[in-house]
């Protein structure tokens, strides 16, 4: 008593009269998952997952007798439900699909330069800390290179001086006339 999704056909939701005529318990359980899951109230899996696999979890069935047993139209069925559900309609939801698909293409975009401007931010980091580092090191160099040019200034100075006495000493005294 199943509806077959064959080529070109439309995969519609089950209805509650070909749920009730339908014999086999294991179709009823698939059955009913698929009217909770397209509903959006799922009991086992959740909300807004839909899948072959979650319609089986939901369903407690096997997954491969969606997909290869028995129950495989029902699979091919919910998938194709799923297919049309998420395809646009109106002329809204396409101009609404094609915008989100354009703010997509621009969020991934901008990803990648964010990611390119952290690497590089990143990078000039790297690099002002090490100059900084540099001009750390040469700050103390140029202040102890200061320190021993003072000193050796003063050094010289009291050379000088030194060897002006000195000078002054060995020079004999010029007579007086």
């Amino acid at each position: 008593m199943s509806e077959q999704v064959g080529v070109g056909a439309v995969a519609v939701p089950p209805t509650l009269d070909e749920i009730r005529r339908e014999k086999s318990a294991s179709r009823v359980a698939v059955l009913n998952a698929m009217v909770r899951m397209l509903s959006g109230e799922p009991v086992r899996v959740p909300k807004g997952r839909l899948s072959v696999a979650s319609l089986a979890v939901e369903a407690q069935v096997n997954r491969n007798q969606l997909t290869k047993g028995g129950l495989r139209d029902l699979g091919e069925r919910f998938a194709a439900l799923i297919e049309a559900q998420s395809q646009p309609t109106t002329a809204h939801e396409i101009r609404l699909t094609e915008e989100l698909d354009r703010l997509k293409n621009k969020h991934r975009e901008l990803t990648e330069v964010h990611v390119r401007t952290v690497a590089e931010r990143d990078e000039w980091k790297r690099g002002t800390t090490s100059l900084a580092r540099m001009v750390q090191v040469l700050e103390k160099e140029n202040a102890d290179l200061r320190t021993r040019n003072e000193a050796l200034r003063r050094s010289n100075e009291a050379m000088r001086r030194q060897a002006g006495r000195r000078r002054l000493e060995s020079v004999p005294p010029t007579p007086v006339e």
